[in-house]
């Protein structure tokens, strides 16, 4: 198993607000409760 310590989290990637979260989701194809999750 590798842990890699030096890749920053993956949450700072994603979109925090609920409107980057929903226009990212009709992007996707997903919903917004799926992306949310």
């Amino acid at each position: 198993m590798t842990i890699r310590f030096l890749d920053p989290p993956l949450h700072e990637f994603l979109p925090q607000e609920d409107e980057d979260i929903e226009a990212l989701s009709k992007e996707m194809g997903i919903s917004f409760d799926e992306l949310k999750q």
